[in-house]
């Protein structure tokens, strides 16, 4: 049976992320069930995009103007990329929301 699902790809920077996110949480701020609950959340996101890729809105990041995708979770940001090609979704990044994503100065990739 054929699928039209996408692969779903996390760059390591993003899983870095993911862990300081859920490390953070759980042990600094010692909400181990709110660390839970947010991971839930990220990971059926994420994975929503198998089937809808295009859910997330486009931004433009600068100063090297590359269009990505974001999906915002909570407090969060998923910065991730489509691969039509390929059928991937590739998830680059992981970003508070008080942080200034638009204008990284560090590439993305």
């Amino acid at each position: 049976m054929a699928t039209n699902n996408f692969k779903i790809l996390l760059t390591s920077t993003a899983k870095e992320e993911l862990e300081e996110i859920y490390k953070y949480i759980s042990e600094k701020l010692l909400e181990k069930n709110s660390a839970d609950r947010l991971m839930n959340n990220i990971e059926q996101k994420i994975f929503s995009l198998e089937q809808n890729p295009y859910l997330g809105s486009k931004v433009c990041i600068k100063p090297h103007n590359e269009t990505y995708r974001r999906l915002v979770v909570g407090n969060y940001i998923i910065l991730y990329d489509i691969v039509e090609e390929y059928k991937q979704i590739i998830v680059y990044r992981l970003l508070h929301t008080k942080m200034d994503y638009l204008n990284l100065i560090e590439e993305i990739k």
